[in-house]
């Protein structure tokens, strides 16, 4: 696994911002699964300070734990769409999978970072999830036109 949360235990000697019993949660680099070193299914892991970030105080280890990776996608996809990041703009996306790890994330980036137009797509069961995570609208995809 590459998303990790979980307290500080020991930092080495240049590390400034964590501190032994800090709640954090990030990342590792895609450079240290090349390497072999990935570890975020243990119990314990090692990881480079620089992956890591405060935890939420709001969010438990587990919450946060899921967020790094789909959040990074789901960011990285909105960026790349050109949605304008402007007061009075009218973006409008639609997010397929919307109630997925990166889907759920894509609805909330999507309509409170971009203040887009947000019409989500997924399953009947999952269609008030999907509304109260921001979308204007939903579409059903085991229904036709």
């Amino acid at each position: 696994g590459t998303d990790f949360s979980g307290v500080v235990r020991k930092t080495g000697i240049l590390v400034q911002h964590l501190r032994p019993g800090n709640n954090v949660f990030g990342r590792q680099s895609p450079a240290r699964l090349v390497q072999g070193r990935n570890g975020t299914f243990a119990e314990w892991c090692v990881v480079d300070s620089r992956e890591c970030a405060h935890k939420p105080a709001n969010l438990t280890h587990e919450q946060a734990a899921a967020v790094p990776s789909a959040g990074l996608t789901a960011w990285t996809a909105l960026s790349l769409g050109d949605l304008v990041e402007r007061e009075g703009a009218v973006n409008k996306v639609v997010i397929i999978g919307a109630s997925g790890g990166v889907g759920s994330l894509a609805v909330q980036i999507a309509k409170r970072h971009f203040g887009a137009y947000v019409v989500g797509v997924c399953g009947p069961k999952h269609r008030d999830l999907v509304l109260s995570l921001g979308a204007d609208e939903v579409v059903d995809y085991t229904k036709k036109n």
